[in-house]
């Protein structure tokens, strides 16, 4: 995860994100907020939009 690979990064470079804060995220799951959250402090809004392929608009 591009996302997880760069808090890793600042995290090393002593510029960690103190706080990171998820709001109406597409492609996002709980697992992928639990990862996250080995990093940093992750205040997220629980939403999990999926994209339906076949009538290509957003599942809430």
């Amino acid at each position: 995860m591009p996302l997880m690979k760069c808090l890793v990064q600042r995290e090393e470079l002593k510029c960690k994100i103190q706080k990171l804060i998820l709001e109406e995220c597409k492609h996002l799951s709980a697992d992928d907020v639990s990862e996250l959250e080995e990093i940093v402090n992750v205040e997220w809004d629980e939403a999990e939009y999926r994209r339906r392929e076949s009538f290509r608009f957003w599942n809430f």
